[in-house]
C-alpha cells in the first residue's frame, strides 16, 4: 500500500469515487486509523518451549536504542505465532551531521556541516496482532531466545525469524526500505533526518488495509 494524494477529506473523498469508477483499488484513510493499534518495542524473548514470552516496552525504543543497562520498564506475554496476522519486513535509514558554530539565531540558515554525514540503517519486522504491533530491530532487540537465532549475527536472526514465521503460515509481506527524511536542524546547528516516520506509517496503513475492517479473531 501507498499513498498516493494527501489532502481534506472532502476533496480526497470526491477523488476516490473518481479512482474507484476508473477501477482503481483506492482506499481513503484518516489519522485516526493509523493510530489504531499500539506500537511495543521487542527487547527479545524469554525462555523457551511452553514458558516461552516475548519481552517488551511501550516506549519507541527503535528511534533511539538504548544503552544495555538501562532498558525501560518491561512487560511479558506469552509467544504466540498463531496470533500473529502478518509480518512487515523492512529497512529504515536515519542521517545525522555535526553542527558548525553559528554567530546568531538569524544565522543559522547559513550553517556549514561541521563534519561528514553519518548514515544508520537498521533493518525492522513489524508483527501485527490484533490491536497492537510488535517491532522487532536488529540493534535493539536480544534475538538469543527467539526461533531462528544466529549467533553470528543480528541481522540473520532476524532473517532466521521470519523464515521461522513464514514456514509456519504467517504471511510476510514484501520488503519496504525507508530512506532518512528531510533534514532537521537543532540549536547548535546539528542537523538529522529519520527515516521511522515513513515505516510508521507505512506498516500501519498495511494493518488498516489488511484487517481493520475484520470482526474480531477474523483472519
Amino acid at each position: 500500500p501507498r499513498v498516493v494524494r494527501r489532502g481534506e477529506r472532502a476533496a480526497l473523498a470526491e477523488w476516490e469515487a473518481r479512482a474507484a469508477g476508473a477501477g482503481l483499488a483506492v482506499r481513503l484513510l484518516c489519522r485516526a486509523d493509523l493510530e489504531e493499534a499500539a506500537g511495543w518495542a521487542v527487547l527479545g524473548g524469554a525462555g523457551r518451549g511452553p514458558e516461552a514470552a516475548w519481552r517488551l516496552s511501550g516506549e519507541p525504543l527503535w528511534e533511539e536504542p538504548p544503552e544495555p543497562d538501562s532498558v525501560p520498564e518491561e512487560r511479558r506475554t506469552p509467544v504466540d505465532f498463531g496470533a500473529i496476522l502478518q509480518a512487515v519486513p523492512g529497512e529504515v535509514s536515519s542521517t545525522s551531521r555535526r553542527g558548525g558554530a553559528v554567530s546568531g539565531r538569524w544565522d543559522r540558515q547559513r550553517l556549514a556541516a561541521g563534519g561528514p554525514q553519518a548514515e544508520r540503517r537498521v533493518a525492522v519486522l513489524d508483527l501485527h496482532l490484533r490491536g497492537s504491533i510488535l517491532r522487532i530491530v536488529e540493534d535493539m532487540t536480544a534475538f538469543g531466545a527467539l526461533p531462528g537465532h544466529d549467533p553470528s549475527s543480528a541481522r540473520l536472526s532476524l532473517k532466521g525469524l521470519t523464515g521461522v514465521l513464514s514456514s509456519l503460515g504467517v504471511p510476510v509481506l514484501p520488503k519496504r526500505v525507508c530512506a532518512a527524511g528531510a533534514q532537521t536542524v537543532s540549536e547548535g546547528g546539528a542537523q538529522s533526518g529519520s527515516g521511522w516516520p515513513g515505516w510508521e506509517e507505512h506498516s500501519r496503513i498495511c494493518y488498516v488495509v489488511n484487517f481493520m475492517d475484520e470482526p474480531a479473531g477474523g483472519q
